[in-house]
C-alpha cells in the first residue's frame, strides 16, 4: 500500500509539473493562463509577444512589416504597457494614422509631452501629441517607418529604432528637406508613469548607421543648422553629418552656412562650439576664414571664455600663420593677463605649440620678465612648462636662466607646490636636449 501511495504521489507531481510547463510555454508565446495571469518564468524574465517586429528584434529585409512579431523581455515590476507599445508600432508600420492618434490620446497621461530635442520642438498633452502625429503625416504623405529593433531601456522605458523615409511637401520639421526624399534612422523613447500611462516621448534622428548620406538630407540639415547647433542632440547630428561617408568640403560648408553672421553666439554656445570645432578640424583652412573674421575684434574676450576659447584653439591648430596674424595682434598684448587666466592659458599654450616663430618669441620674452612668479602660479606654471617644451635652444636657455639662475634657486623652485612641476620639466628637457645634441 505504501508503494502504491508513493507511485500515486509521483504521478501527481508529474502531472502538476507538466501543467506548470504548459503554462510557462503559454506565457512565452504571449498567451494567458487559465486564471488570466501570466506565470513567471524560472529566470524571472517573461517574454511577451508584440506586433511590429520579427522574432530576433530586426525587421525582415525581404518582407512587409504588416504583422510581424517579436519577443521582448519584460521586468517583473515593469509598468510598461506592452500592448500599447505594440498598437503604436502596428499603427506606424501599417500607416494607420487615425489609429495612432487614438492610441496616443488614450494612452497618454494628462501632463504627457512629446519632444524633438534636436530642434527644441515639444507637444503637450495627449491631444497635442495626437495632432503632432497627424501633422507629420500631412506634411509627409508618403511617410514610412520601418521598426528595426525594440528594447526595454530600464523598468519604465521602451526604445524603438526605426528607419524613416518619405518626402516633406509642406514645411513642418525644419530638419527634413522640402520636396526631396529623405532616408534617416530615428530613435523613439517612450517613458511610462507608474500607472502605465505614457509620460514622455522623445524622438531623435541619427546618421551614424548611414554609410552614405543623401544630398537631400544634407540640405535639410543645413536649413536647420542654426537651431540644431543650439541643442545637444542637434549638435551631435551635425557633427555626425560632417563625418559621414560621401560628405566633402562643400557639403560641410553647406552644413554651417546658417552660422555665418552668428559665429560668436555659436562659439559661446555649449553645443554650437562643438559644431565649429568639428568644422575647423575637418575642412581646409580657407573654408574657416569666416570664423576668423567674425571673432576678430574680440579675441581676448573669446580666449577668456570657456567655450569660445576652444574654437580659438582649433583655429590655432589647423589654420596658417598669415590667417591667424590678425588674431595674434590682438592676443599678444594681453599675454601676461592670459598666462594666469583659467581658460585663457589654454589658448596661450596652443600659440606656444602651433603659433608662428615671432608669436612664440614674444610670449617667451614676456614669461622671462617674471618667470619665477609665473612658475609658482597654479595656472601659469602650465604655460611655463609648455614654453620649455616648445622653445628653441636659445629661448630655452634664456627661460631657464630667468627661472633658476643658480642651483639654490632651482632647489627652492622644486620645493614649491606648483614650481616643482616646472623644476621637473627643466630637468627632463635638459636631458632630452643633451641627448639630441649628442646624436
Amino acid at each position: 500500500q505504501q508503494q502504491q501511495q508513493q507511485q500515486q504521489q509521483q504521478q501527481g507531481h508529474s502531472i502538476a509539473e507538466h501543467q506548470r510547463q504548459q503554462q510557462q510555454q503559454q506565457t512565452c508565446s504571449g498567451e494567458e493562463t487559465s486564471d488570466g495571469s501570466r506565470d513567471r518564468i524560472a529566470d524571472g524574465k517573461p517574454k511577451i509577444t508584440m506586433q511590429g517586429c520579427c522574432s530576433n528584434g530586426v525587421s525582415k529585409a525581404n518582407g512587409d512589416l504588416d504583422r510581424l512579431t517579436t519577443e521582448v523581455p519584460c521586468s517583473e515590476y515593469s509598468p510598461v504597457p506592452m500592448d500599447l507599445v505594440a498598437e503604436v508600432i502596428d499603427s506606424m508600420t501599417t500607416k494607420d494614422i487615425k489609429g495612432l492618434r487614438r492610441h496616443i490620446q488614450l494612452g497618454a497621461a494628462s501632463d504627457a509631452k512629446s519632444l524633438l530635442p534636436d530642434i527644441n520642438m515639444v507637444a503637450h498633452g495627449g491631444e497635442d501629441m495626437g495632432k503632432f502625429a497627424m501633422k507629420l503625416w500631412e506634411s509627409v504623405p508618403d511617410f514610412t517607418s520601418e521598426v528595426i529593433e525594440v528594447e526595454l531601456d530600464g523598468p519604465s522605458r521602451v526604445k524603438l529604432t526605426s528607419t524613416i523615409t518619405g518626402t516633406q511637401i509642406v514645411p513642418f520639421l525644419p530638419i527634413l528637406p522640402l520636396g526631396k526624399n529623405f532616408n534617416l534612422q530615428s530613435y523613439d523613447i517612450f517613458e511610462f508613469a507608474s500607472d502605465g500611462k505614457l509620460k514622455n516621448h522623445y524622438m531623435y534622428f541619427t546618421l551614424r548607421a548611414n554609410l552614405l548620406v543623401q544630398p537631400s538630407v544634407i540640405e535639410g540639415l543645413s536649413q536647420a543648422s542654426l537651431t540644431l547647433s543650439s541643442t545637444a542632440s542637434g549638435s551631435h547630428l551635425l557633427q555626425d553629418a560632417m563625418d559621414a561617408g560621401g560628405v566633402g568640403d562643400s557639403e560641410r560648408a553647406q552644413l554651417v552656412q546658417q552660422l555665418r553672421g552668428h559665429v560668436r553666439a555659436a562659439a559661446a554656445s555649449p553645443h554650437g562650439n562643438h559644431v565649429l570645432q568639428k568644422f575647423v578640424a575637418s575642412t581646409p583652412p580657407a573654408c574657416t576664414q569666416f570664423i576668423i573674421d567674425e571673432l576678430s575684434g574680440q579675441v581676448v574676450e573669446a580666449a577668456e571664455h570657456q567655450k569660445m576659447g576652444r574654437v580659438l584653439e582649433r583655429l590655432l591648430e589647423h589654420c596658417s600663420a598669415p590667417q591667424m596674424a590678425v588674431l595674434m595682434q590682438e592676443l599678444l598684448p594681453s599675454a601676461a593677463h592670459l598666462f594666469r587666466h583659467p581658460f585663457g592659458n589654454f589658448v596661450i599654450q596652443q600659440v606656444l605649440e602651433h603659433g608662428d616663430v615671432s608669436s612664440k618669441s614674444a610670449l617667451i620674452e614676456e614669461l622671462c620678465t617674471d618667470a619665477q612668479s609665473y612658475a609658482r602660479d597654479k595656472v601659469a606654471c602650465n604655460v611655463v612648462r609648455k614654453a620649455l617644451i616648445n622653445a628653441s635652444s636659445a629661448q630655452y636657455q634664456s627661460l631657464v636662466t630667468a627661472l633658476a639662475p643658480d642651483r639654490g634657486s632651482l632647489a627652492r623652485l622644486s620645493k614649491n607646490k606648483f614650481g616643482s612641476f616646472v623644476s621637473r620639466e627643466i630637468k627632463l628637457q635638459a636631458k632630452a636636449r643633451s641627448l639630441s645634441c649628442s646624436v
